[in-house]
């Protein structure tokens, strides 16, 4: 079940990626800016958004996603450890 679930995980985040990715190609070649973030702005976004999630938070599995979460944000180094 573990693997499985890895597998459609993965597969799962590359179509959105791919779809997202030539979503913004037709979005911009119908004459639409795809405007993307500075860091700066990315970061102040995500702190602001952190600081919602225990708001949200309120059943145990509620926080058991949210640990998640933080748990993968700190390994790719988006939140400090």
């Amino acid at each position: 079940m573990e693997v499985a679930m890895g597998n459609l995980a993965l597969q799962q985040a590359l179509t959105s990626a791919k779809a997202n990715a030539q979503a913004a190609r037709d979005l911009e070649a119908a004459g639409v800016k795809v405007w993307d973030w500075s860091p700066e702005d990315r970061a102040a976004f995500r702190a602001a958004a952190i600081e919602t999630w225990p708001e949200f938070a309120t059943t145990p599995e509620a926080k058991a996603l949210v640990a998640s979460h933080q748990a993968y944000l700190k390994s790719i180094g988006v939140l400090p450890e």
